[in-house]
């Protein structure tokens, strides 16, 4: 008895120290959830919430409250599940420590999701990391009360500081369109209309942490007359306010839209620029003795330069108590407006600049827009009807045309959306064929005609015994099943296929690589697989040294938020999201994976035999100064029209049809050797206005050679749409630049959900200090361990483990990699 004892009082400890545990935790309650940013606020004072769209990331907002009991420094997880494109469950979650709280007292806490149809329900659960028990839960029911998803294709304005009604009246002038009540918009704001939607984020505590979370805004507005509000921007020492703008910066350099306000609070919105470090502008105090908006009025004009550079009238109406910022531009700055003209003069004050940042856009406005006498400006229709232009995709108004046919074939129908024709490019597989449904009715016919009709004759006619139909049928059954199963094994085969493009966005200005990859995944078996992206290094840049928060080796968190901060996720077709699709309730035997931290992989995804499965992926990571480009661009003569220079490619491939993009012209280089300078001279010097490439046919031709080949290869089936779909080469070219006057696929298609990546306001002519360099990789196609592991491979795919978490196992089966490189490079003074 003595012995045993201490055994005893071991197992007593390990049954009793757990319900001890769980008993002292507080119970936590879940209050109210909001997804997506704020719409508004209601009569009663509650804030509405439903600007978030199908197949995009959104913030969640989650009102909790402690019981009875003070609740210490305790790590919970804060989980968010809801269902993809494939109605597959997926659970995203937050590791977080809540907040000491007193008894009874409430916070908000912030976590993501990304739904993937208008139907998905969201759910929130908020569980125990000691012993994963619920502690509280929360269901968002689709199309219930405020939450309720938006497609993709809706334009959606994001004011960061408080809400600007003169941006609504001026942008909803269809406000009242009939079919808004058809489509189910009846509900609709005043000042809203079918495309365009506008939110707000009025606390510091509502901004994002994660850059991902912005990625339902398509142009945010920094309006900084509030005091309360910038000071809070400005607070030291404070983490989280930290992680707040940084992941703002991060979002405009993988190509967010940005708009900053600023004159009451020069003097702290200097400080905030400083920390974002998205535009090379300071704010100097305020410019004296201005009375009128003349440059601004001149900038806005019905569009004609004639208007714009027209003298302003006598009285061109004053503006009391008009403050106006001072705004110093610095390097890569362009003015599109001063004080009193456009363009400014030499010695004129900058009143409106921008700057490229990455692959986004920012632009700085010495005037607050959110304070008087701005919002009661004459003029302020016709400033926000001009940065519309500036930020908003060409064909834009296209979605929002009264006429019934054109507005639901914008979003309703197969194929309008270039990322469909990119999924439906991903998924051709040059030895899969796919069977037509005449041969599948044939054998439905076939199968009937043996279990029904000739079983029947021959148990009658032959045996004379009809009970042994008991024996017959399932054996029928099971023999047809077989032969079925043998014959799709023989056409389908066994092996994994992997269709793979990679877009590498190389900016010069910033030194930084940005990567975009999307894959296939035919799975020949019904299996799991965890899923991962990161770059090829050190063939496409430097491994950066990444340490952990003491100084010790990377984990896998740490490399997720710090060394490449990879986005990996499912990709859809947007038409599908939106109304399509089966409600968001759990079932029985739902099939359910997770999201790694930070949405930098997936875990256990489920796909079904000889089944497809899309998924998207992007990346990004600094590189040094020349690394993977070297490029020496200056102007050749005093007016600055003429750019002459050295290309050199430190990449570790060639580079195939390579077109450069000066002032609104394209010249053709044809290949960039790696390691083999291509001297820019009089022989192809890069002239504004007198390219040798015409842009009309560089983008029908989309990649001819690589389209050949594979069309060769595959048989191409329909789409829902009644269109052939085709090779992604295709449509790459209109993915970069959308829009463009010169491309056809922009009055056929929209562009929702690769905007990001839409660099068309590159190409206007407006940017003399820039070259732009486009050109391919030649594809590659063969063993997936060996195309994945070759140099020419810009991104590594991880299947059935994380990066960061061990070893890579080797990929099985076949890959097919198409690689397309861009390259932004500054061009210097003489």
């Amino acid at each position: 008895m003595r012995k045993s004892l201490p055994a005893w009082l071991a197992l007593a400890l390990a049954l009793g120290l757990p319900a001890l545990a769980q008993a002292q935790i507080p119970k936590v309650k879940i209050t109210g959830v909001r997804a997506g940013f704020t719409g508004g606020v209601s009569a009663d004072g509650q804030r509405k919430s439903s600007r978030l769209k199908t197949g995009l990331w959104a913030p969640v907002y989650i009102d909790v409250q402690v019981g009875n009991e003070r609740l210490g420094s305790g790590e919970y997880d804060l989980v968010v599940e809801t269902t993809d494109s494939d109605d597959l469950q997926n659970v995203y979650v937050e590791r977080r420590f809540l907040p000491t709280m007193e008894p009874k007292e409430s916070a908000m806490l912030l976590s993501y999701v990304r739904v993937g149809g208008s139907n998905s329900d969201v759910k929130v659960t908020v569980r125990s990391r000691y012993d994963g028990r619920t502690l509280s839960e929360m269901v968002l029911k689709a199309n219930k009360g405020d939450y309720a998803p938006l497609d993709s294709s809706r334009y959606v304005y994001l004011t960061l500081g408080g809400p600007l009604m003169g941006l609504k009246k001026a942008l909803a002038q269809r406000a009242n369109n009939p079919l808004n009540k058809e489509l189910g918009d009846d509900d609709l704001e005043p000042e809203e209309n079918w495309v365009r939607r506008f939110a707000v984020a009025d606390a510091v505590e509502l901004l994002p942490t994660s850059w991902f979370g912005y990625q339902a805004a398509d142009a945010v507005i920094l309006a900084t007359g509030s005091d309360k509000f910038v000071a809070d921007l400005n607070r030291d020492n404070d983490d989280q306010v930290k992680a707040r703008l940084d992941a703002l910066a991060e979002w405009v350099r993988r190509g967010g839209r940005l708009i900053i306000t600023v004159a009451h609070n020069h003097q702290h919105v200097n400080a905030v620029l400083e920390k974002l470090k998205v535009i090379d502008v300071q704010v100097k105090g305020e410019l004296p003795n201005l009375k009128a908006l003349n440059g601004l009025t001149r900038w806005a004009g019905p569009g004609s330069e004639a208007y714009r550079a027209r003298p302003a009238p006598d009285k061109p109406g004053e503006l009391p108590d008009l403050e106006v910022a001072n705004l110093v531009a610095g390097k890569g700055v362009h003015v599109l407006a001063g004080v009193n003209n456009v363009p400014a003069n030499k010695d004129e004050s900058p009143l409106l600049l921008y700057a490229p940042c990455g692959l986004g856009r920012v632009i700085v406005l010495g005037v607050d827009v959110d304070q008087a006498p701005f919002v009661t400006w004459k003029g302020q229709r016709l400033f926000w009807e001009a940065m519309r232009r500036e930020v908003e995709p060409a064909n834009l108004d296209n979605l929002d045309n009264p006429n019934q046919q054109q507005m639901r074939g914008a979003w309703g129908q197969q194929g309008q959306q270039l990322a469909s024709r990119l999924v439906d490019g991903l998924e051709l597989f040059p030895d899969v064929p796919v069977i037509s449904f005449g041969w599948v009715a044939l054998f439905i016919v076939i199968y009937i005609l043996i279990v029904g009709p000739l079983d029947y004759f021959f148990l009658k006619k032959v045996v004379k015994r009809l009970e042994l139909t008991w024996i017959t049928f399932p054996a029928v059954v099971i023999v047809i099943s077989v032969v079925a199963y043998a014959a799709a094994y023989k056409l389908k085969g066994n092996d994994l296929r992997i269709n793979k493009v990679d877009v590498v966005d190389i900016d010069l200005h910033g030194n930084h690589a940005y990567g975009t990859t999307w894959f296939t995944l035919f799975s020949p078996r019904i299996q799991n697989y965890t899923i991962g992206i990161e770059p090829n290094m050190p063939a496409w840049g430097k491994e950066p040294d990444v340490k952990n928060a003491a100084g010790g080796k990377s984990r896998p968190e740490d490399w997720a938020k710090e060394r490449y901060a990879p986005l990996v996720g499912w990709m859809g077709r947007p038409e599908n999201l939106y109304g399509g699709g089966r409600g968001g309730s759990g079932g029985l035997f739902r099939r359910t994976y997770d999201y790694a931290p930070e949405a930098s992989g997936l875990q256990g995804v489920p796909i079904q035999v000889w089944s497809t499965k899309t998924f998207g992926a992007s990346y990004d990571h600094p590189i040094g100064a020349g690394e993977l480009i070297e490029a020496e661009l200056k102007f050749t003569k005093a007016q600055q029209n003429k750019v002459g220079g050295k290309i050199t490619s430190h990449l570790p491939v060639d580079l195939q049809d390579v077109v450069l993009f000066y002032a609104g012209s394209a010249y053709s280089l044809d290949k960039l050797t790696a390691g083999q300078p291509v001297i820019v001279d009089q022989k192809n010097l890069v002239v504004a206005g007198q390219g040798d490439v015409a842009l009309q046919s560089w983008f029908a031709g989309g990649y001819p050679k690589q389209q050949q080949a594979l069309t060769q290869a595959r048989q191409r089936p329909m789409n829902a749409g009644g269109q052939s779909a085709q090779p992604p080469g295709t449509f790459i070219k209109s993915i970069l630049f959308h829009g463009h006057p010169n491309d056809q696929q922009t009055a056929q298609t929209q562009n929702s959900d690769l905007r990001m990546l839409d660099q068309r306001w590159r190409l206007d002519g407006k940017n003399r200090d820039e070259v732009i360099l486009v050109g391919r990789v030649a594809p590659a196609d063969g063993s997936a361990e060996q195309v994945n592991e070759s140099e020419a491979t810009p991104s590594r795919l991880w299947l059935g483990s994380l990066p960061g978490g061990g070893k890579r196992e080797p990929l099985v089966g076949t890959l097919s990699q198409e690689t397309y490189v861009r390259v932004f490079i500054p061009v210097a003074p003489q």
